[in-house]
């Protein structure tokens, strides 16, 4: 306890080693992950033969097995007094995943990898915040989780630019595509020798079982109000890997995925400081704006450069919500169930991705484009009126 103390005194770029390395980690493993990303659309339809329908459901089902694990990950790392095994635990068992995808020939093996692919983020996301979360002061939340999250972003830049780079290269040949990829995810593991973990004392554990959490009784009803509010506006926000397919030619999915990695990364390397300015409160109610402005556009886009302007915004929204949602949460929880709580938020996201994911995709399969966008944004409106509805004022005893 002691090192991780002094720990907290230092910084690198302005945030504690801990916040810093993880950051790191969140860097290449999403390089990896989203080379795989980025061509997964034209990979699964052009060489497996996938529906528009088929990659919702995968993308929307992947997240909520994710979701399920948070929650067990995150109400498992509280009581054990630790965060950073499963979260080593999680990366580890995505990138072997990415490893098999050389010898996938269906669209159910993707499926299936996919899913695995998922457990391991359930495993590390919860546990991963919570340990972001002990490791500095509340004043230093909003900071540390817009750093975290710029990582991670910049990552999902410097991944799309890669595979358009390499593919070529390589002769289009996805099996060793993926073994790059593969390979550039064990510099994430890398990262994490020099991440502290931080030990809660067993008299400080909560004794609460895991039916409780699912309950939520522990928790403050503006975090329960919270957590509708999230879900609800993630049913409307369909995945990327579909959003992209908006694009008026298979050549142009990739760009339209840089696109998006391009602004949610330089949206999120401003996050922390819109919210030290406005707040996290306001932060997010603009971050929610960009995103239901962004499904107007997207409908009604015919060229490229339209199309262009409203997956920008889009990323834009994931720049600068993502790690603000957390940071928010945070100042909701209290310290010994950090980890339970981050794993709810994240249930809640991944659970209405599924339904955002299954709907969706049938929608813009049976019904075309505009119609799924113009739904999406109609829960999303209604999502933003029942955060606006969270009382985020201290509270006084």
């Amino acid at each position: 306890m002691e090192e991780f103390n002094a720990a907290k005194s230092r910084r690198f770029f302005g945030v504690v080693p801990n916040v810093f390395f993880l950051g790191v980690v969140s860097f290449f493993n999403d390089v990896s992950n989203e080379m795989v990303r980025s061509i997964m659309p034209v990979f699964l339809t052009t060489v497996l033969g996938a529906s528009p329908a088929f990659i919702g459901f995968l993308d929307g089902s992947s997240e909520a097995v994710a979701s399920v694990l948070r929650m067990l990950s995150g109400w498992f790392s509280d009581h054990i007094g630790r965060r950073k095994r499963l979260a080593v635990g999680g990366y580890t068992l995505s990138l072997l995943t990415r490893s098999v995808l050389i010898i996938v020939t269906g669209i159910w093996q993707v499926f299936f990898l996919r899913i695995i692919d998922r457990v391991g983020k359930g495993v590390r996301e919860a546990p991963r915040d919570a340990l972001i979360s002990g490791s500095v002061d509340d004043h230093e939340a909003s900071k540390s989780f817009g750093f975290q999250r710029a990582m991670d972003a910049f990552g999902g830049v410097i991944g799309p630019l890669l595979a358009l780079a390499l593919l070529p290269i390589i002769n289009f040949n996805y099996r060793t595509f993926f073994i790059i990829a593969a390979l550039l995810g064990v510099l994430a593991l890398w990262a994490f020798f020099f991440v502290k973990d931080r030990v809660t004392a067993p008299g400080l554990r909560p004794q609460n079982s895991l039916g409780t959490v699912f309950s939520l009784r522990h928790f403050d009803a503006r975090f329960r109000l919270y957590l509708i509010s999230v879900f609800m506006f993630g049913i409307g926000c369909m995945p990327v890997a579909i959003i992209v397919l908006r694009a008026p030619s298979i050549e142009g999915v990739p760009a339209l995925y840089l696109v998006y990695a391009v602004a949610s990364w330089i949206f999120a390397m401003f996050a922390g400081k819109i919210a030290s300015d406005i707040g996290r409160r306001r932060t997010l109610i603009f971050g929610f704006s960009l995103a239901i402005f962004s499904y107007f556009v997207l409908a009604g886009s015919a060229t490229i450069y339209l199309m262009s302007i409203g997956i920008a915004l889009l990323g834009a929204y994931s720049g600068i919500t993502d790690g603000i949602q957390r940071a928010f949460a945070s100042k909701l929880l209290a310290d010994h169930h950090l980890g339970a709580g981050h794993g709810l938020l994240q249930a809640a996201i991944g659970t209405s991705s599924l339904i955002a994911g299954t709907i969706g995709g049938l929608t813009w399969t049976l019904l075309g484009p505009a119609v799924a966008l113009f739904g999406g944004a109609g829960f999303m409106l209604l999502g933003l009126f029942i955060f606006t509805l969270v009382d985020y004022r201290p509270q006084v005893a």
